[in-house]
């Protein structure tokens, strides 16, 4: 096994270790780069060149990615850079979301992910937009600031909040 693949085996099991413990099932992370540079003692990584995370029907593309570690030895923070760093996924509604950004910032110990420098989100509903967009994990709420941006698309926005009512007042919501 080369030094590449060693490398990719405990990134994956590194970031599989602290960003999905509480997610079962959890969904194996392929994690691939051009170059890698492991810190063994500190558990840190920085991956450059075409970087590519997957996992399930998340894809993200970087430039650069890069791990700290808390006093506990887990992951608490991963940093993501690019020209401009991209993000898509597949809702379990089956409808696309994507994401781009100067940076993504993910703080696992406040739950918090901070896409910084021309932020975009777009779904089937519209776009928003600013210069930072922090998303909660925990409340499920986006904030935006600098020049803010939001786009509605009136006719698919009106399907998903009829989507919305008619699963509330089926007993299921």
């Amino acid at each position: 096994m080369t030094y590449k693949s060693k490398l990719i085996l405990l990134l994956a099991a590194l970031v599989t270790q602290a960003a999905l413990a509480d997610d079962p099932p959890a969904l194996p992370i392929e994690i691939f780069g051009d170059n890698g540079r492991l810190d063994v003692p500190t558990g840190a990584y920085v991956l450059t060149g075409n970087v590519r995370i997957l996992r399930g029907t998340l894809t993200v593309t970087a430039d650069e990615a890069r791990s700290f570690n808390g006093e506990d030895g887990r992951i608490a923070r991963v940093e993501l850079y690019g020209n401009p760093t991209r993000w898509d996924d597949v809702l379990e509604d089956g409808s696309e979301v994507r994401g781009r950004s100067d940076q993504i910032l993910y703080d696992f110990t406040t739950n918090l992910i901070t896409m910084l420098g021309n932020a975009e989100i777009q779904n089937v509903q519209g776009e928003f937009s600013g210069q930072q967009l922090v998303y909660d994990l925990d409340t499920q709420s986006l904030v935006g600031d600098g020049g803010v941006r939001l786009l509605i698309e009136p006719d698919t926005a009106e399907a998903a909040t009829e989507r919305l009512q008619s699963n509330d007042g089926d007993g299921d919501g």
